[in-house]
C-alpha cells in the first residue's frame, strides 16, 4: 500500500490508504492499529456542521489527535490522501480502459481520456465545509489543474440517485410525477433525500426541501455503531466477572488493554459482525487476544449476545426512524399529484445495506405507508425481502 513520506519517527496522517487489492475502506480488516485516519473526512466539516454526538465520538477524537500531531489542517491532510489515492487507483483505471479500447477500437493507435470529476459530501454540509473540500481537491492536484468548484460536488444521496437513474431500465418502474426517497446510511452520516420526478423524457428530477433540516441529515451510521460497541466492550471487560474487573470504588483496572489494543479488537471482531448482523443472528464468544495484558484474563471469553448487538444498533435505528419516518409522514404541495407516499425508498451506504437495518426500514415503511411504498436495495436493485 502507498505510504506518506515520513520526515521523522512520527507517523503522518494519512499513513495508509484503505485499499487492498479489490477491497476498500471498511473491507480492509487487516489495516495496522495506527491507521486511524479512516474518519479524516469528519474533520473537513466545520465544527458547526458536526453534531455533538460525532464531536464526542472516539473516532473523531482519535482523528483530531492524529491531525494535531501532523501540524497540518484537515484540507491539507485530505489533499495528501487524495493524491495518494489517485496514484494508487489510476494505473488500474488505465489498465481497464486499455482493455476496453483494445476490444472496441483495436486499430486506434492512441486516444486521450478526459475524466469527469465528481466529489461527494454529506447532505448536512454547509457552504463553508464544501469550500474546505474544494480547497483540498485543488491542493491535491488530482484534477490536473481543473479548478474544483461547487458544481463538482454532489451530496451523497444525490450521487446515489444518479446511479439509480442509470439502473432504472433494469426492472424498476418510474413515471412522471413519481416521488421517492434515497436513504444513505453510511459511515459518518445518515442522509435522506426526498425527490420528485417531474418528467422522464428527458429526465427532470427535483429535490424536495424539508423543514426542519433534521429531516435531511444526521450524524450517525457506522461511527455511532463503533462507539456503542466500544462502550459495550468496556462494560464487558470491567464488570465483576469480566477479564479486567474494576476496583471496589469503580476505578479502572490498571491491567486493562490500551486504547490502541481496543481499536484493534474492534477492527478484528466488530467490523465483521456489524456487516453481517441480522435478525436471526446468534450470539458469539469473543476470545481475549493473546497480546492483551494478564495471562489469567486471556483465559476468559466475553459473551456478545444477539440482544447486545441489537442494543448497539438501536441508536442508529432510532435516528433512521426520526429522519425517514418524518419524511414519510410529511405532505407536499409542490405540484405532486400522485399518492402522498413515495413509490420507492432506496437504501444505500454500508450500514444501509446491513440486513438488520434493512429489516427495520422495511417494517417502518410498511407501518407508515400501509404497503404503498416499496423498499429497494440500491446495490442489488431489488425489493428488500
Amino acid at each position: 500500500m502507498p505510504q506518506v513520506e515520513e520526515s521523522s519517527k512520527l507517523r503522518k496522517v494519512p499513513s495508509v490508504i484503505s485499499v487492498d487489492g479489490n477491497r476498500w475502506g471498511a473491507q480492509c480488516h487487516t489495516l495496522p492499529i495506527d491507521a486511524k485516519h479512516q474518519f479524516y473526512k469528519i474533520l473537513l466539516a466545520t465544527e458547526q456542521d458536526r453534531h455533538r454526538d460525532v464531536q464526542e465520538s472516539q473516532h473523531c477524537t482519535a482523528a483530531q489527535d492524529m491531525l494535531n500531531l501532523t501540524g497540518k489542517d484537515a484540507p491539507q491532510v485530505t489533499a495528501e490522501y487524495l493524491t495518494l489515492l489517485w496514484a494508487a487507483v489510476k494505473p488500474r483505471i488505465d489498465e481497464a480502459l486499455k482493455v476496453v479500447m483494445d476490444q472496441n477500437l483495436p486499430n486506434q493507435a492512441s486516444t486521450t481520456v478526459l475524466y469527469e470529476w465528481v466529489f461527494t459530501h454529506p447532505y448536512s454540509w454547509s457552504d463553508l465545509s464544501q469550500q474546505r473540500l474544494c480547497l483540498a481537491i485543488n491542493s491535491s492536484g488530482v484534477t490536473g489543474g481543473l479548478e474544483a468548484t461547487p458544481k463538482m460536488l454532489l451530496t451523497e444521496p444525490e450521487a446515489a440517485l444518479r446511479y439509480l437513474i442509470d439502473q432504472l431500465p433494469n426492472g424498476l418502474r418510474h413515471e412522471a410525477n413519481d416521488t421517492g426517497i434515497v436513504c444513505d446510511i453510511g459511515g459518518g452520516t445518515i442522509d435522506s433525500m426526498y425527490y420528485w420526478l417531474k418528467s422522464i423524457g428527458p429526465w427532470k428530477v427535483r429535490r424536495v426541501q424539508h423543514k426542519p433540516s433534521a429531516l435531511q441529515s444526521r450524524w450517525g451510521g457506522g461511527i455511532l455503531l463503533d462507539d456503542q460497541f466500544l462502550a459495550w466492550l468496556d462494560r464487558a471487560m470491567s464488570h465483576a466477572g469480566g477479564p479486567y474487573p474494576s476496583g471496589p470504588g469503580g476505578e479502572p483496572n490498571p491491567k486493562a488493554p490500551s486504547g490502541g489494543e481496543r481499536d484493534a479488537f474492534l477492527k478484528h471482531h466488530w467490523n465483521i459482525i456489524k456487516l453481517k448482523h441480522d435478525e436471526n443472528a446468534a450470539g458469539l464468544d469473543l476470545e481475549i487476544p493473546a497480546t492483551w495484558p494478564d495471562p489469567e484474563a486471556r483465559d476468559r471469553k466475553m459473551r456478545l449476545a444477539s440482544k447486545d448487538i441489537d442494543t448497539i444498533f438501536q441508536p442508529v435505528l432510532d435516528k433512521i426512524t426520526e429522519i425517514l419516518g418524518g419524511q414519510l409522514k410529511m405532505k407536499y404541495n409542490e405540484g405532486i399529484n400522485r399518492s402522498r407516499y413515495p413509490r420507492y425508498v432506496f437504501l444505500c451506504g454500508g450500514v444501509g445495506l446491513n440486513l438488520y437495518v434493512r429489516a427495520h426500514v422495511k417494517r417502518l415503511v410498511e407501518r407508515i405507508t400501509d404497503g404503498a411504498t416499496t423498499v429497494v436495495d440500491i446495490r442489488q436493485n431489488r425489493d428488500v425481502m
